[in-house]
Formats: C-alpha cells, structure tokens, sequence
C-alpha cells in the first residue's frame, strides 16, 4: 500500500468552525497546524484503525488558550486537564501506525460530536 502525499484532518481550533482540511503529509505540516510539538491523545481504536487527536505538547508552557470544545469531550474526561490551543483529528492503521485520512463519515461523526458540545463561549473550563 503506497502511502498518499495528503492527509484529511479534521481541525479543532480554539475558537470558530471546526473544519475538514487537507494538509501535506508531513511532520511539519502536522506541527503547523498545531504549532510546535506534537502530543497524542488516543480516541478510539476498532478493526485496526484508531483514531488519534494531536495538540501542541508544550500549548501549557506556551500560554496557548484552553480549546474548551477539546478539553471537554477529551481533556477532562481522558486526561483530567485542560487541553491548550489548535488541535486536529487523524487516524493510524497497521503494526507501524502509519498515518491516514480521516474518512468522509469519520471527519462528519467527530464533527457531530464535538459541535453538540454547545458554544465554547457558554461553558467554563478550568485553565
């Protein structure tokens, strides 16, 4: 299987829409959207494929603002901590976990989820 020069992401900014995108496959593009420094927080895992959301490793130390939509479907319930700045959704397969597209309906699903998770702006988040 010949690995594709793009990735399909879906983008979790701190603030506004939450977005499909296609980057160059690339460790620097990944850390763009970013920031920096990647750090991986594992979503799920079925059939081979798990899904992963990347956040900028150091988005603390930073001073990145708390992304409340990230932090409260993930940070907290997974992490017990706020999650800081941009993050994006990909997926990996295989014993090498070489990284992949999202699919159309993986890219809709995450979309769904994390837009029924209100407007940022009317939930506090611990920082």
């Amino acid at each position: 299987m010949s690995r594709s020069n793009t990735l399909q992401v879906l983008l979790v900014p701190v603030a506004g829409a939450v977005e499909a995108r296609t980057i160059p496959h690339t460790l620097e593009a990944m850390q763009g959207l970013v920031g920096g420094l990647l750090e991986r927080v594992t979503l799920s895992s079925r059939k081979g494929r798990t899904t992963l959301l990347y956040v900028n490793e150091e988005g603390i130390g930073l001073g990145l603002p708390v992304n409340s939509r990230l932090t409260q479907a993930f940070g907290v319930p997974l992490l017990e901590q706020p999650l800081h700045g941009p993050g994006f959704i990909c997926a990996v397969t295989g014993p090498e976990w070489e990284t992949v597209s999202l699919s159309d309906e993986e890219i809709a699903a995450w979309s769904r989820m994390l837009f029924l998770l209100g407007d940022d702006r009317l939930r506090e988040v611990p920082s």
